[in-house]
């Protein structure tokens, strides 16, 4: 039931491969729809985990209770008790169960793939956020993505946001919170430049620059969770350093390629 539910997600990737190409735009959706996916079905094998823990204890409950009948023919409280538990487990797990067919339906229909736009009062309070903080990060409307600078987010080589960044993305997390924008979906992707993380406090932490990258785009989640964007709106990813939008010969352009991007999708 499962696999058959998955195929039209397989058959959405394979129409949309084609025409990647030779279209920038095309390939950044086709990476948000990915990595969001990814995240629901890491949500699906987790649920699973949940259902099969409470089958479980439901059964032990059961077993204990088949005991206590037996030693003392059907009476007492501690057979109540039992009893009462296994109920209340019983619901959580009706709910579990719901809660994966709702994550099978999404993976199956494709909707969390979808692109539209995102709502003009949105955007228009991003455009103000971005006037207010120009320094720290750009809003590119046609892509529905904010870019936020590294080395203004984060010291070198660190995935802990600075204080000033906390105070933009706290702003940020409140238009998103807004009702009109719940809706939103919010795909965070770190990047790096191609210097190797040499410092040793740095290896021990992030291991390399793909290690960095997952850490920082982590770090943003986390800020926005903080402001009270819930955890299941948002995925995150790194790319480390496989993705420069400019060359990294130059220094102007590894500290452009250093940034967090993050990508805004209206979930159907």
């Amino acid at each position: 039931m499962t696999v058959l539910k998955l195929v039209p997600l397989f058959l959405l990737v394979a129409l949309l491969v084609p025409w990647t190409g030779g279209c920038d735009q095309c390939q950044k959706d086709l990476q948000v729809a990915r990595i969001m996916n990814r995240d629901l079905e890491n949500q699906l094998t987790d649920k699973k985990a949940e259902v099969r823990e409470l089958q479980e204890r439901i059964r032990s409950l059961e077993a204990r209770i088949n005991d206590f009948n037996a030693m003392m023919g059907g009476k007492g409280d501690q057979i109540t008790m039992l009893q009462n538990e296994i109920a209340a487990l019983r619901a959580s797990l009706a709910q579990k169960d719901q809660d994966l067919r709702d994550l099978i339906d999404k993976l199956g229909s494709g909707a969390v793939a979808a692109s539209g736009q995102i709502p003009e009062g949105t955007k228009a309070a991003l455009r103000a956020l971005q006037q207010t903080y120009p320094e720290f990060f750009v809003f590119d409307e046609a892509s529905q993505q904010l870019r936020f600078a590294s080395d203004i987010t984060f010291d070198s080589g660190e995935d802990i946001v600075k204080a000033k960044a906390q105070e933009v993305l706290t702003k940020l997390a409140a238009i998103l919170n807004q009702a009109e924008a719940q809706p939103i979906r919010i795909v965070i992707v770190g990047h790096t430049d191609n210097a190797k993380v040499v410092k040793p406090e740095t290896v021990r932490k992030h291991t390399n620059n793909q290690g960095l990258s997952e850490h920082r785009a982590e770090a943003v989640a986390k800020v926005l969770q903080a402001g009270g964007v819930d955890a299941g709106r948002m995925a995150t990813s790194g790319m480390g350093d496989s993705q420069p939008i400019a060359s990294n010969n130059t220094n102007d352009g590894k500290a452009k390629n250093r940034r967090v991007e993050i990508f805004l999708r209206m979930a159907n």
